[in-house]
């Protein structure tokens, strides 16, 4: 293959062996703007040329810019929607970290990461991970109910102000990036989920004993500070009162109570509901409230 390559700002190696392209860039010595290109690789396949269009935008360097409704909770991922007291959320925007993207591993969690750092109404919030366009972090339990401005400083430089309400509890279950399946497990690791590549799995059978996670759940008792791991024995720190879990919808649906609800131990913000499949839930696919 013939790779074409009419832009000085983009410049192109192809990579020996493959049929791979390194497209790098560097745009420290670039002015402010769009710049934009194209890929052409030429072949002796019947469709050739391959014509592939590429956009730059670069920007000049400004305080971090969280968006419009960009924080959000990390069950959903969806704009305008409350959280939690406790909550795992993400802010996105742009310019919120310069450092490549970093993962905290150990807790108690960090309050500053890749040179950034965020506030909940000025409190400074344990971060999970920090990129360009995105930080995770936990809201603060302290958090008052009602709006809250949450601001992104890196290195120093303070970023605008972005609101979000934030409620005592926004209980959601964690979903699989497959389907509408939540992040359930059986007791031998397997997803109850139909096969699929990448994801051991086995359907559930009455009797069983199934761990559902979820984030949001709120205060428990006992209270877990800030950023720091949730007990890992007991007295372990409950959702109360203990609700109850419901398989499947409508008149068909059938409740249970599970054997415990509460932050998954060693943890920061995470929460699992262990419960038993009940004997008469009906077979197929089942919705869990």
């Amino acid at each position: 293959a013939e790779v074409l390559n009419g832009e000085g700002w983009l410049p192109l190696e192809p990579l020996e062996g493959t049929t791979l392209i390194n497209a790098k860039t560097d745009p420290a010595g670039l002015a402010p703007g769009l710049y934009q290109a194209t890929i052409t690789v030429q072949t002796n396949a019947v469709n050739s040329p391959h014509v592939v269009p590429v956009n730059l935008t670069v920007e000049a360097q400004q305080g971090p810019i969280a968006g419009f409704q960009g924080v959000v909770s990390n069950a959903t991922f969806e704009g305008g929607v409350e959280v939690a007291q406790g909550d795992i959320v993400a802010v996105f925007g742009r310019q919120l970290s310069y450092q490549p993207g970093q993962e905290g591993s150990e807790v108690p969690l960090v309050r500053e990461m890749g040179g950034s750092k965020v506030f909940v109404n000025g409190v400074e919030s344990p971060l999970f991970f920090t990129s360009y366009n995105q930080i995770n972090f936990q809201i603060p339990n302290e958090t008052q109910a009602g709006v809250a401005l949450v601001q992104v400083v890196r290195g120093g430089q303070a970023g605008n102000n972005v609101s979000v309400r934030v409620a005592e509890r926004a209980p959601r279950l964690l979903r699989l990036p497959i389907g509408n399946y939540g992040i359930i497990v059986n007791q031998d690791g397997t997803f109850p989920i139909p096969a699929t590549p990448g994801y051991p799995s086995r359907p559930a059978k009455a009797g069983d004993w199934l761990t559902i996670y979820g984030i949001g759940f709120g205060p428990t008792n006992p209270a877990v500070g800030t950023g720091d791991p949730a007990p890992g024995a007991e007295p372990l720190a409950r959702w109360q009162p203990t609700p109850k879990v419901y398989f499947g919808g409508g008149f068909g649906r059938v409740g249970m109570d599970p054997f415990y609800v509460g932050m998954t131990p060693f943890s920061v913000g995470l929460f699992q509901i262990n419960v038993q499949v009940p004997g008469n839930t009906q077979k197929g696919n089942n919705i869990l409230l």
